[in-house]
């Protein structure tokens, strides 16, 4: 009996272990559940939303398929008549082309008759212009006459008279000196007696060739410039003549029926340079309508298809949208759902664990059970036997049970006590506490800027003692208040210039921003000039020894002031020492002006300008008696022994 009972517990606690592996594989599963129901419930709004806009779209979009349809429609009832047009205007064109191009050859043959007048026109010119000088000469002939007659000379008139009725010969023209007159390379047989009727034929002759030439030439000269280009007569100016006109308008002509049928034409580039351009028939206007007409057509059928489908998309789209609002309007539920799933795992986890966690104690108890269950059997006739007392005594617990009750009634009654709200808020909570900030620092380099603020102006005081002769000229002073004027307003211009330098470069370069800032300004100028006036006693009084205890002091100074860490860390000689370092006054002091709206630094104050006082006497003191010597109070071996090696 006992190993079957051990059995049962051992099948228990395996398949509570199986139970337990399941559920925390569960609350895994459940928990990536939860932690994806916002992303979920993000996503199935976000669904909605679109949705509801691919409904609005669906609607508009079929409202253009519509609207697109009707203008193919209009489009495919106008393609017969572009059809026919587009033919005409072919047809036009090349009708157009070929009657041009008679006008060109027309105007090319006029130019050439043109041409040809030119020319006729400049060999009549000869002749006229011959006729011209005939008559020039004549002129000159019948003025020489009358000149002859009118001169009174017998002589003169003589000759006059035969020259009128019988003429002269080569040697009475240069024998009466009238060689001027007849040129002998005009007049060489002499002259002829028809001076009148000459004259006056001539003269109507050259009346003549003037208008016929003046007329002829204008003519000529303005069709040349209608047909050419150039300025009329009457001074019109013509850009392009006839015949480039002609040529500009074919070569335009050739052009657009090229690009209405197909074929070559001729252009000029922007260089200048004139090519010869070839349009495919198929690329022509005549083809592309023809294809644009076709497609207008297959556009048509397109749209009517998709507008015959125009309804089902719309009730899909509808139905889409109704379903993700009702997705979208379920998401809250869900989460809820998932929410009280997790926390049921949670706690489903927890049981099982529990039971994981007593496996062992159960099963040590079935060991035990196992075992008591041999002295059950063993003790079973001693139950029996002991039964009949058992009953006795259970008679007699059961007064005594009445009795303790009837005693516990009445000192309940008899030790109530009225309580009150108060009474149990004074219970749950007798003592309250509060809190209050003194300050506020924005980050670690300001909490740690009050520290490194008073090394930085104690280092550059210890530095400037180092290069600065504090002690020339000791000998010649007057009286020591002098000289340590004369020291002083170095030492403290330096020192000051230490403060405001610091500060203003903390400022600047690391972004330090103190809460009191002019505060922070004159307790650093107070502070440089207290270790001023420090490292100048030491170093006037000891030498090379003050420095080097200078330095000690310094590193004194760091431990003791509490600078980095809460004095309570640090070792006992530390928190002996707080009070007494200088560089516990100056880091409280930069932590007020630092981080407090309304610090009293009257302590720090009193502090430094004691030891700015107090050295600053000293100083004058030491001079006063020791000046003469010009001696350290410390004996300075050291000195000595660096002097020797300078040596």
């Amino acid at each position: 009996m006992s190993f079957a009972i051990q059995q049962i517990f051992k099948d228990y606690t395996n398949g509570v272990v199986t139970v337990n592996n399941g559920i925390y594989q569960l609350k895994t599963g459940v928990g990536t559940l939860g932690s994806a129901t916002p992303t979920l419930a993000s996503g199935v709004s976000d669904l909605n939303t679109g949705a509801q806009a691919l409904n609005k779209g669906v609607s508009d979009y079929t409202a253009g398929v519509s609207q697109a349809l009707a203008g193919a429609n209009q489009l495919v009832e106008n393609n017969t008549a572009l059809n026919a047009g587009v033919k005409a205007l072919g047809e036009g064109a090349e009708k157009l082309v070929a009657g041009n191009q008679q006008v060109v050859d027309g105007v090319k043959k006029l130019q050439e008759n043109l041409e040809t007048s030119k020319k006729t026109m400049a060999a009549s010119q000869d002749s006229l212009t011959q006729l011209s000088d005939g008559k020039t000469s004549l002129d000159n002939y019948a003025t020489l006459i009358k000149t002859l007659n009118a001169s009174g000379d017998a002589k003169k008139q003589g000759i006059a008279s035969k020259l009128l009725t019988s003429g002269l010969s080569r040697a009475e023209i240069d024998a009466y000196g009238l060689t001027n007159y007849f040129p002998v390379d005009k007049y060489k047989d002499g002259v002829a007696s028809y001076m009148d009727s000459v004259a006056t034929y001539t003269t109507g002759a050259s009346t003549a060739i003037n208008t016929l030439s003046s007329s002829t030439k204008s003519s000529l000269n303005d069709l040349d410039v209608a047909l050419n280009g150039g300025t009329l007569t009457d001074g019109t100016k013509v850009p392009t003549g006839l015949v480039s006109g002609t040529q500009t308008v074919q070569a335009g002509l050739n052009e657009v029926n090229a690009k209405v049928n197909g074929g070559k034409y001729v252009t000029v580039d922007n260089d200048g340079n004139i090519k010869q351009v070839t349009v495919d028939s198929k690329d022509a206007l005549v083809a592309g309508v023809q294809a644009y007409t076709a497609g207008v057509d297959s556009l048509q059928k397109g749209l009517t298809q998709i507008a015959d489908n125009n309804t089902a998309l719309t009730s899909g789209a509808t139905a889409l949208a109704d379903g993700t609002s009702k997705l979208n309007s379920n998401v809250p539920e869900l989460t809820k759902g998932i929410t009280a799933l997790t926390s049921g795992v949670d706690q489903l986890a927890t049981g099982t664990s529990t039971l994981v966690s007593n496996n062992a104690t159960l099963m040590n108890g079935a060991n035990q059970l196992s075992d008591g269950a041999g002295q059950i059997s063993d003790g079973a006739s001693k139950l029996a036997a002991g039964s009949d007392t058992l009953g006795d005594g259970i008679k007699s617990a059961a007064d005594g049970v009445t009795t303790l009750n009837d005693a516990l009634k009445s000192g309940a009654e008899e030790s109530k006590i009225d309580s009150t709200n108060k009474t149990t808020d004074m219970v749950a909570t007798p003592v309250e506490t509060s809190h209050k900030e003194i300050s506020k620092v924005e980050n670690n380099g300001h909490a740690m800027a009050p520290y490194m603020m008073s090394v930085g102006l104690y280092v550059t005081c210890l530095a400037f003692a180092l290069m600065y002769p504090i002690r020339h000229g000791i000998k010649k002073a007057e009286n020591a208040w002098k000289y340590w004027a004369s020291k002083a307003t170095v030492m403290y211009t330096v020192s000051t210039l230490a403060a405001i330098v610091m500060v203003t470069a903390l400022r600047l370069i690391n972004g330090f921003e103190p809460v009191n800032l002019g505060l922070t300004y004159l307790l650093a100028i107070l502070i440089s000039a207290a270790f001023m006036s420090l490292v100048m006693l030491l170093s006037l009084t000891t030498g090379f020894i003050g420095d080097f205890l200078l330095l000690v002091f310094m590193i004194v100074n760091l431990g003791g002031s509490a600078g980095t860490y809460p004095l309570d860390t640090g070792p006992a000689i530390y928190k002996a020492i707080h009070k007494f370092v200088p560089y516990t006054y100056s880091v409280d002091g930069f932590r007020k002006t630092i981080s407090m709206t309304a610090p009293s630094i009257s302590v720090e104050i009193a502090v430094f300008a004691g030891i700015l006082i107090v050295c600053s006497l000293l100083t004058v003191v030491y001079f006063k008696y020791k000046n003469k010597e010009d001696k350290h109070a410390i004996p300075q071996m050291f000195e000595e022994v660096n002097s020797t090696k300078a040596e």
